[in-house]
């Protein structure tokens, strides 16, 4: 499973925050091929020094997976 930069959700945050993390993705996708693989996300996890890395990128996909198709 990956994540992609575009999205039609109706719940998107703030304009403002929205390009916040769309810069935060683009810099975690260290092989510039528009997704985001599980290493890459855990990369960026620890980047931001966050607690349990691997843990939140688990949590992270899982919320992701909306069809649960992994």
């Amino acid at each position: 499973m990956v994540f992609f930069f575009q999205t039609t959700h109706k719940d998107l945050p703030p304009k403002e925050d929205y390009d916040e993390l769309v810069k935060l993705f683009k810099r975690c996708d260290v092989n510039n091929d528009g997704r985001l693989s599980w290493e890459e996300v855990k990369a960026g996890f620890r980047r931001l020094h966050s607690r349990f890395p691997l843990y939140r990128t688990y949590r992270a996909f899982q919320m992701a997976d909306q069809n649960h198709d992994g």
